[in-house]
């Protein structure tokens, strides 16, 4: 079950990835890309990964 929480998670994850992409783009030095990117990659595996197998076990747990 999607608690309150996880949406406002996913809007601040989510918001943290276009900030990343968007200063990533814009960026002036060779290597910013790159730093951003890896950025956003960080927080995508940090929800995919982390934050959702988190929430399933949590989920079993309670038996919902």
């Amino acid at each position: 079950m999607i608690r309150w929480y996880d949406y406002v998670l996913a809007v601040i994850a989510a918001d943290f990835m276009v900030g990343f992409f968007i200063s990533g783009a814009s960026a002036t030095v060779w290597w910013q890309p790159l730093l951003y990117g890896l950025a956003v990659g960080m927080v995508w595996q940090a929800w995919s990964k982390d934050y959702c197998a988190y929430r399933l076990r949590k989920e079993v747990e309670r038996g919902e």
